[in-house]
């Protein structure tokens, strides 16, 4: 009888407030089944020491391959000479009191690597690396706020880098941070000649 089925149908639900607010029933209920969030270890950046050497020079290889890779000869990013040739350049700069070399660490190990120093009268951005297998994290981000923050408390007023002109992805990092190409020198050979007004 229609009369008895329809006594013993549940109530329809009246609509809650998180719908009426434009979130939909339950959802807090899905997020208290996804189990314990992740947690991100936080993020030390430091001035780098003779320790950091093997790990910086790991690092910078591995980066530089992502950018180089079918546009140089491996030899010239990854080979033996070139792999000696950046690791006397980083303990230079590690050693040198006119150069800073930031490490950016998370769980003790090296996740990031950048360094500046004055050339010619003018404050360089000479590296800027995150291992390629923690990019998208906010290490990137972090280093270089660390490096106008050093160049801020210095009192420099602009600095400059080099980006390979096929390194798309640095480009748009350093845009999005207000690095612009330089109205004198735009390019040197292979590369991009960037600038940033430190403010």
């Amino acid at each position: 009888m229609p009369g008895a089925a329809a006594a013993t149908r549940p109530p329809k639900r009246p609509r809650s407030s998180a719908y009426d607010r434009g979130r939909l029933p339950g959802r807090a209920d899905r997020r208290r089944n996804r189990g314990p969030t992740r947690r991100v270890p936080p993020l030390m950046i430091r001035i780098a020491t003779p320790a950091d050497l093997d790990a910086i020079v790991q690092l910078h290889t591995e980066a530089r391959a992502t950018y180089y890779r079918g546009h140089l000869p491996e030899e010239e990013y990854a080979g033996a000479a070139e792999v000696g040739r950046s690791r006397g350049g980083w303990s230079r700069a590690i050693d040198r009191p006119d150069a800073t070399v930031l490490c950016a660490e998370r769980d003790g190990t090296l996740v990031g690597v950048a360094a500046f120093a004055v050339r010619d009268g003018v404050m360089h951005l000479t590296q800027l690396h995150v291992s390629p297998s923690h990019w998208r994290t906010g290490i990137g981000t972090e280093l270089h706020t660390a490096c106008v923050d050093a160049w801020r408390q210095a009192g420099v007023d602009s600095t400059q880098l080099e980006v390979f002109v096929h390194n798309t992805r640095a480009q748009s990092f350093y845009a999005d941070r207000g690095w612009t190409p330089d109205p004198d020198h735009p390019r040197a050979g292979t590369h991009l000649i960037l600038r940033l007004t430190v403010s």
